[in-house]
């Protein structure tokens, strides 16, 4: 069963401002060793937020976003000029404030443009965390499910290994020939074979979790929450294309491609785009002043900020066509997903109750051999097939549960069973 908290989709770059440890503690239990922490599925968020560098990572390009926003957006500072003009005859000098406007008829879409997209980066963010989270839950399913893998292989290794002890006695009182002797080491050695890849793809999977999470590697890590077959209800493909619209993911191209819009038409206006204004105090031969005052603007020749302007409106037109492929794409992953989750349950049902039978399957076949009610040969070929189908459920739970948060991360859904 999966055990999962019911919640709103929270952006893990605002939990990122430094969690008090007593908090943190609460986030996951620790045995009485320190050196080992028990994980349940529920709390895969909270640990992501305390620690994960990738969880880090998204609020630093948030943050970097909203930098480069401040500095298209942020006016220029004002300039204290001194000047002094001195010769035999004269000595003239003055004092003036000057200030550099860059724009300034297009402030209005320049703002509006960056707006939007700071709008759009926000949703970005908040996509991202909900995609790092789903990586983080089909890891830790992938990891429960290989544990389980390697105890159902072990327990087939072990009664093989029985089986092979009681073959070397039969054996030596000539009850059982040389030949089924090796054909139950080479069933041996096929589960050892077996046993030994899943091993390694737990350890290859468990490292590269453990690197998003932020968990050490010396740490002892307890995967607290089994993970066994149960089916979902889904709603009609139609209900889920119904509010694709709301995608972040959708929503977040569509503002950045509004605002990249505006911020060519901001660029394009270059009628008076740099203007510069100052005035002050001027000081004359014969102790005469008076003020001075000045303006001075760039001539539009070599249209650079029309340049500008056109960049932004080729990125806005690039980014409309993406999002025009999306959300075709959306529509067509949504409609996959759903018929390849109804289509496995069936089937999952089906193993997953003799699976977990009781008696073990593997156990009842050694004892009807051991009882004599089938041969070694029908022995050997049990558990061989046994192993390979529990291969492919594996392989196959795995895939039902990636469809599933494939699903939950399209639609903005809850579908991941629940259990109190």
């Amino acid at each position: 069963m999966l055990n999962r908290t019911l919640r709103s989709v929270v952006p893990v770059g605002s939990l990122q401002l430094g969690l008090p440890f007593a908090m943190i503690c609460m986030l996951f239990t620790l045995s009485a060793h320190s050196d080992v922490l028990t994980l349940h599925f529920e709390d895969i968020e909270k640990l992501l937020a305390s620690g994960s560098p990738k969880a880090e990572s998204v609020e630093t390009e948030f943050l970097l976003f909203g930098a480069q926003r401040n500095l298209e957006t942020q006016w220029s500072n004002p300039t204290l000029s001194f000047d002094l003009e001195d010769s035999e005859s004269a000595s003239e000098w003055q004092v003036t404030l000057g200030k550099h406007f860059t724009r300034p008829f297009s402030q209005s879409d320049l703002r509006n443009g960056w707006r939007d997209r700071m709008q759009s980066a926000e949703l970005t963010r908040s996509r991202d965390s909900q995609v790092l989270l789903s990586e983080m839950q089909e890891g830790y399913i992938r990891l429960r499910l290989l544990d389980e893998h390697l105890d159902k292989l072990s327990d087939l290794k072990d009664l093989i290994s029985t089986a092979s002890s009681a073959a070397s006695s039969m054996q030596e009182e000539g009850v059982l020939s040389g030949n089924s002797e090796a054909l139950i080491q080479l069933t041996a050695f096929t589960l050892d074979s077996e046993f030994r890849d899943v091993q390694g793809k737990r350890q290859r999977s468990d490292a590269v979790w453990r690197s998003v999470m932020g968990i050490e590697t010396d740490l002892s890590l307890v995967l607290a929450t089994p993970i066994k077959f149960e089916p979902v209800k889904l709603s009609p493909a139609d209900e889920y294309l119904a509010n694709l619209l709301d995608h972040p993911r959708l929503q977040a191209q569509a503002l950045n491609a509004r605002g990249l819009t505006r911020l060519a038409e901001a660029h394009g206006n270059t009628l008076l785009a740099d203007i510069e204004l100052y005035a002050g105090y001027k000081q004359f031969e014969g102790d005469v002043s008076g003020l001075v005052a000045g303006v001075s603007f760039a001539l539009p020749t070599f249209h650079q900020y029309a340049s500008e302007g056109r960049i932004y409106e080729a990125q806005g037109r690039l980014l409309e066509n993406e999002l025009a492929i999306l959300q075709i794409r959306m529509k067509e992953e949504i409609g996959s997903l759903t018929f390849l989750i109804e289509n496995a349950q069936p089937t999952l049902l089906d193993m997953s109750s003799r699976f977990d039978s009781d008696p073990p399957l593997a156990e009842s076949l050694f004892y009807s051999y051991r009882e004599g009610s089938i041969s070694m040969d029908t022995f050997l070929n049990g558990i061989q097939i046994l192993a390979s189908s529990m291969e492919a459920y594996y392989r196959d739970l795995e895939e039902y549960y990636m469809n599933i948060l494939r699903l939950e991360s399209i639609t903005g859904t809850e579908l991941i069973p629940v259990t109190s």
